[in-house]
């Protein structure tokens, strides 16, 4: 079964990564294909404030960037993306999300449509338990996620142990 995913979206004007090319620090794929994408078209911002509906945008955005480089098995480009959203989840103080994103990359995803695949260390040649120890440290940067810095530090040094002496 195939998907489509638009990688140039003209659709997140507002956020603070749209249209600044001079923040990215790699040249791949998805980079090129952005750079020669469509304008960007005129949006209402009536549900919610300027600011407010900034932050979500950006937030949106940044999770495209980084869905769209997976897709693009653009790894680099991928943990570039996965930092920038981390670090946008850590100003508004995202526990919930931050939390799914790191333990996505420790553990299979139990809502994986094939939950019987075995976890993998890597994604698009990113190793994950360093791109979640990268993410774990910039989420213990902030005072108010301190709590759930620690219980990611726990359990990715819980994971690290698990990988070299398997339970069983």
């Amino acid at each position: 079964m195939g998907v489509w995913m638009r990688v140039a979206d003209p659709s997140c004007k507002y956020s603070e990564f749209r249209t600044n090319l001079d923040k990215v620090d790699t040249r791949g794929p998805l980079e090129e294909m952005q750079r020669h994408g469509p304008a960007v078209g005129k949006r209402s911002l009536r549900t919610l404030s300027v600011h407010e509906h900034h932050k979500a945008e950006t937030v949106a955005h940044l999770s495209n960037q980084a869905a769209a480089a997976l897709a693009l098995s653009s790894g680099e480009e991928y943990a570039m993306w996965t930092r920038a959203l981390v670090k946008k989840l850590c100003e508004t103080a995202d526990s919930d999300r931050l939390r799914d994103i790191c333990e996505n990359l420790l553990y299979s995803d139990p809502r994986a449509l094939n939950a019987t695949t075995s976890w993998s260390p890597t994604v698009v040649g990113v190793h994950k338990l360093d791109l979640a120890e990268s993410l774990v440290s910039i989420i213990a940067q902030h005072r108010k996620l301190q709590r759930l810095a620690l219980l990611l530090k726990s359990s990715l040094d819980r994971r690290r142990a698990e990988l070299v002496d398997p339970p069983g």
